[in-house]
């Protein structure tokens, strides 16, 4: 049986390339976040809960 862990194999991992799309990922997350906060505190919470 071939049962091993990653460890075990010899995959070379750009450590580099990994922090690179990690940052790129939560500086796309936090700018997709911004408008919908924005918008958010624009809305009067009272019509808000009104409307539902």
């Amino acid at each position: 049986m071939l049962i091993g862990s990653i460890t075990d194999a010899d995959i070379p991992l750009a450590w580099g390339r990994v922090g690179i799309i990690i940052t790129v990922g939560i500086v796309i997350s936090v700018l997709a976040s911004l408008l919908p906060a924005r918008r958010s505190t624009k809305v009067d919470m009272l019509e808000a809960m009104a409307s539902t």
